[in-house]
Order: structure tokens, then sequence, then C-alpha cells
């Protein structure tokens, strides 16, 4: 029996992307051994297998490679779940173990009614829309930034009273404090700005237990000066508010970006796309509550133009792995208005192709160059992702630091030992990393070594 065929041969950190947590990962690299699995086949679109687990009937465990989907009989509520992802792993190393040629009737079923699905998807996609009521929605929108505004004024003041007593008497305020004006926000419909604000509050309730030591083992920056720093970026967004009526087209929509004012497919389809070959350099999944956000990194190797894609899951859904870290793809990306980084793909992504000259910067001054140039059209920009080429993950007295050719260096906060990951992979050699840089330091996302971005966040996702 020959080995699986696969759309696309996948790495093993690419497949442990999909796992929905850590304990996910960890278990399904744990079931990716044959004798846990009682049978064992594929074909050209699938895999399947069956997995014994604690009852006396064994999992059927089954993935779609066209996407990958995945569907487990087990009653777990996560997606995928760890037989999925060991199913997965497992066809890497036991290729010739699936020797099961004939789709069994409980794959043949899901398949089809993915297909199904999928036909009536693109029958709905492909019927006219109603036109849609452009004085209705120039209305609800009209209506929507007035109580923005109206809320901007209040987070004005706020703003300055917290100022008054000092900033050292913040880290003594609840979280309730905190959270209470961030509630006025979401009622206010401005969804974004309480999120700024519940990290200010986190900020100031670090200041209870700052040590002189940061968690890579350099010196830590001060509570306070992260504190002001974010309450600066707050304030001159209630700034700009308040002279709303005097700012430029493009400004205006970056605010509505921040307030978390959505934009409509329809306004979205009109604006020019920008056509590339565009790598997937950079991967992370934060949780908030219930919801799962994946910010996924591309750049442009013509262009060499950072794109941001966004993808929101609530629960137990799944997210979108369209994209997949270390392929890139000739296709279009229409960028959201107002200086934005976010981007969205249009129309069909193609046949990509694993990334064998990997695009980037290679001078820790090109790198600030091209975040003062955005932040210069965004003044409230967080973070800016790019690969960085041949540069080398140093050790010195204040910490970690990425140095490049010409000697020039920036400090690195990573998480979760993923600086030693690093320092393992470069040997004091340069090497190629994506980055996020929030204008102080850099964040490590991926590395490219052996042929292939690997993530170093892909297990380990934060909460915020």
């Amino acid at each position: 029996m020959n080995p699986p065929i696969m759309m696309h041969q996948w790495s093993s950190a690419e497949i442990l992307q999909f796992a929905p947590d850590p304990a996910t990962a960890r278990s399904g690299q744990d079931l990716a051994q044959r004798r846990k699995w009682a049978r064992l086949g594929a074909d050209e679109q699938a895999l399947w297998g069956e997995c014994q687990g604690s009852g006396a009937k064994p999992y059927q465990v089954q993935i779609d490679l066209s996407e990958p989907a995945f569907k487990c009989s087990c009653p777990s509520r996560k997606f995928p779940c760890k037989h999925g992802v060991g199913l997965f792993l497992l066809s890497l190393t036991a290729a010739a173990e699936f020797t099961e040629p004939i789709r069994p009737g409980f794959v043949q079923e899901w398949l089809e009614s993915r297909k199904t699905r999928a036909e009536k998807t693109e029958a709905k996609a492909a019927k006219v829309e109603k036109p849609r009521d452009e004085s209705a929605a120039t209305k609800r929108k009209t209506d929507r930034l007035a109580r923005i505004r109206a809320g901007m004024a209040d987070l004005t003041a706020w703003t300055e009273d917290l100022v008054k007593p000092g900033i050292a008497t913040m880290a003594g305020k609840s979280y309730e404090f905190f959270d209470g004006q961030a509630r006025r926000m979401v009622d206010a419909q401005a969804p974004g700005l309480a999120r700024l604000i519940r990290e200010l509050g986190d900020v100031a309730a670090s200041g209870s237990r700052e040590s002189g030591r940061s968690a890579t083992g350099g010196p830590a920056r001060l509570w306070h000066a992260r504190f002001l720093e974010r309450l600066a970026i707050i304030h001159l967004i209630c700034s700009a508010t308040a002279n709303w009526d005097t700012l430029l087209p493009d400004d205006r929509a970056a605010l509505e970006a921040v307030f978390g004012v959505p934009v409509p497919s329809q306004d979205l389809g009109q604006l020019p796309s920008v056509r590339d070959l565009w790598q997937v350099v950079g991967r992370e999944v934060e949780f908030e509550d219930r919801l799962k956000v994946q910010r996924t990194w591309l750049f442009g190797q013509q262009t060499h133009r950072t794109a941001l894609i966004l993808d929101f899951a609530h629960g137990t859904s799944a997210l979108d792995a369209s994209l997949s870290l270390g392929l890139q793809y000739d296709t279009e990306l229409v960028f959201y208005p107002g200086h934005s980084l976010r981007a969205a793909v249009r129309g069909t992504t193609g046949d990509p192709q694993r990334i064998t000259e990997p695009s980037g910067l290679e001078l820790i001054t090109d790198l600030l160059n091209a975040y003062s140039r955005q932040l210069q059209a965004c003044p409230w920009l967080e973070t800016l992702a790019i690969p960085l080429l041949g540069i080398i993950p140093t050790v010195d007295p204040h910490g970690y630091a990425f140095l490049d050719r010409c000697g020039e260096s920036l400090p690195v906060v990573a998480r979760d030992g993923a600086i030693y990951t690093l320092l393992a992979i470069s040997g004091g050699q340069p090497i190629n990393v994506t980055a996020e840089f929030d204008g102080t330091s850099l964040h490590p996302l991926a590395a490219f070594a052996g042929g292939i971005w690997s993530p170093l966040t892909s297990l380990e996702t934060r909460e915020r």
C-alpha cells in the first residue's frame, strides 16, 4: 500500500498549529503511535482511523485534507480534538501503516455532507444580494458614531482624573475601577476602547507584584512607564475624536477601527486589491474569555508590505485554517481603510507553495524605519510583525537581544522558552526570525529552520 497522498506535505510544527490549546497538542503527540489505532486508512482526499478510548467502541476519526477539516466521534468539545491531531501527526511518521484504501461509510457520508454544504454556500454567494439601503446604513453609522463621541468625552474626563492624584496611586485601584469604565465604552458601542482600558488595568495590577527583573532575565520596564504609555495612547485617541470634523477620511477610518466599528463587506469589496506572492510568516492565537483571536501575519515578496489577517471563533468553534505558516500564496489582498495593516483575502488562495526563499528585512534600522512610517500613518499602532533575515539571537548583561550584521540590536521579550529555542537553532550563527515589534522590544513568533517556518508560539497561546 502506498503512503497517503496529501494535497500539501505538512510538517509536524504546522500540524500542531491546528491544536486549540497546548494540552490538546501534547495529547495529540502522545496518540501519534501506531499501537493506539485499531484501523488506519487514506486516499487522495482524506485520512481516517479508529482510536480506542476509554469506552468499548473506538472513536472514529477523520480528516479532510483539502482544508484540512477534522471530525471525531469522541465527546470532546475541542476542535480539533486530540484524536484528530494524533491521526494527522501519525500520517507523517507512519504513512505506510495507512493501509485501508476504501473509505468506510462514516468517512464517505461526512465528505459528501461537506460537499453538499459547500455547494449550498457557493449557490448562496452566487445569488444577487438585495441592495443595501444606503440611507438606513448611513443613519445607523451616524447614530453609532454620535454615541461613541459622547462616550469619548466622558473617557477624556476619566483619563484626566487618573493623572491628578498621581499615577503611583493606580496600583491600588481594583479591577472593578477599570472594568466599570470599560463597560461604559461597550455601552457607547466602542468595544475597542474597552479592551485598551482593561489592558490599562492589567498594567496597574502588575505594579503590586513587579520585581526588578523581567521574565526573560533582563531588567523589567517599570509598570509606571508602561501605564503612562498606554494612557497617553488612549488620551491621544480622545483628542483625535474631539477634532473629528477636521480629520481626513483615512484618519477617521483609522479611528473607527480603534473603536471597533466594522467595515461592511460591500464597502471592503469596492476597495482596490494588492496582488503579490504573500508569504505566511507568523501566527499567534490569543484568548479573550471564550473568544479566540487568531493573528496571521503575511509579508509580500515583491511589495515588502506587511498584512495582518484576523480570525475570530467563539467557544469550541474552529479558527480559519486556509492560510498556513511556512506557505506562500499567489493571491490578492484587500487592506482595510485607514492606513490599516489588517487585510482580507480576495478570491481563492490557489495552490500554495512552501517558502524556499523567505523575504524580509536585514537591518534593525530598516525595521525601525518601517515601524516609524506605519506609526506616522496610524499613531495608535500596537505592533508590526516583519521577518528579520540574518539576525543573531544574543544574551547580554541586560537580557536577550537580536543583533544584525551591522552590530545594531533590539531587546527581545520571549515567552515560554522561545528564546532558548532560538539560541539552540542559531548556535551563534545568523538565522531568520519573524517578530512582532511594539516600538520597544521584539516578540518572536516563528523561525526559519530546516527549510520551513516553524512556530515559536503555536503551543503556548496567550490569554488577554
